[in-house]
């Protein structure tokens, strides 16, 4: 595993998109992910076992990446069918590869929050059977809130990865959606099965629970909650994690920050995009003014649906001026069909 390949994979420079795009030399890329995911998920599940025992601290260091490894492999092929129906053309491998980065950007946070992990393990007071359960209880809310916002985070971080592969930005952001939810979801019904937390200070230290497929990860952590905090427990556990989404919202939509009217397409640049998006001025479909941005709806070959970007403007007359000009320059390459619109003067 060299440097500057660990450096790529976590920075997912622009070096890594294109390798990524291309296809080509991803082995080690994903070797080097995979090893990334097994050091870092590694180390912060034996610190979440410190508290326990040693044999719950290796047992979780085990669990903890076979968890995820697990999450990207059974989510590959619902993440390569999910980008059909949006409209993105993913080949399989890519979106295995870009499964198996997030999962290793997930590793490096982790890794990275082990250290504490292991010093609130070792301050707590060590379990004492039924006496320690509401300790084992804020442990594990705790460790969920963590993994969870990690999670969040790392698929997140595919955003750049996305839209070097889909060149609609809507679409990408659709995609990336997707594949959190569905990471998310599967994930947390994995972390029930495998259970690579603290375990039940109540029970003997055990690798493997007995019907560990009966129940699901949702009410473990309801009752969890409710037990805890009642009835708002919940609700307070709900929000943190909506409060994450909601961070990772704004970054993942970024605004139009500069576009340029060529002759035959419409180039914009997002803020923090390392490319420029190009629409075809033949795909344009509708041109609107609203609240002082010009909306642009278009459409390709071969799409169900519109998508649509919004470009900013300083006031209203500059806006209509734009809206002209587009209508002009999409008119003469086939595309909106709106009459009577010329050129801007």
């Amino acid at each position: 595993m060299s440097r500057s390949l660990f450096r790529s994979v976590l920075a997912l420079d622009a070096s890594m998109l294109q390798r990524v795009a291309d296809g080509r030399r991803l082995a080690p890329v994903l070797m080097t992910s995979l090893a990334i995911l097994a050091i870092g998920c590694g180390a912060y599940g034996l610190a979440m076992g410190l508290w326990r025992s040693p044999l719950q601290a290796a047992s979780g260091a085990i669990k903890l990446p076979l968890m995820f490894l697990a999450t990207a492999a059974l989510t590959a092929a619902l993440d390569v069918v999910l980008s059909g129906l949006l409209r993105a053309r993913i080949a399989p491998v890519q979106a295995l590869t870009a499964s198996v980065l997030a999962m290793a950007i997930l590793g490096s946070i982790l890794g990275s929050l082990a250290p504490i992990a292991a010093f609130v393990s070792v301050q707590m007071t060590p379990p004492q059977g039924a006496a320690s359960v509401p300790t084992s209880h804020w442990l594990l809310t705790g460790h969920v809130l963590v993994l969870g916002a990690a999670g969040i985070v790392a698929v997140a971080r595919l955003r750049g990865l996305l839209d070097a592969l889909i060149p609609d930005a809507t679409v990408s952001r659709r995609v990336l959606w997707s594949w959190m939810l569905t990471h998310g979801i599967v994930g947390a019904q994995l972390s029930w099965v495998l259970r690579p937390f603290v375990g039940n200070p109540t029970l003997p230290v055990r690798v493997f629970r007995e019907r560990a497929w009966e129940g699901s990860f949702f009410e473990a952590v309801y009752d969890m909650t409710v037990a805890l905090m009642g009835l708002g427990g919940p609700v307070s556990v709900t929000l943190v994690l909506l409060g994450v989404v909601v961070v990772v919202m704004a970054h993942l939509d970024p605004p139009v920050e500069h576009f340029e009217v060529r002759p035959d397409v419409l180039a914009l640049r997002r803020k923090g995009a390392r490319a420029d998006f190009l629409i075809p001025l033949s795909a344009i479909r509708a041109l609107s003014v609203e609240m002082g941005r010009v909306r642009v709806d278009w459409q390709q070959p071969g799409d169900l649906e519109r998508s649509s970007v919004e470009l900013p403007r300083t006031d209203r007359s500059d806006a209509q001026a734009l809206l002209e000009q587009l209508a002009w320059a999409a008119r003469s390459a086939g595309g909106y069909r709106a009459p009577g619109v010329g050129p801007a003067s």
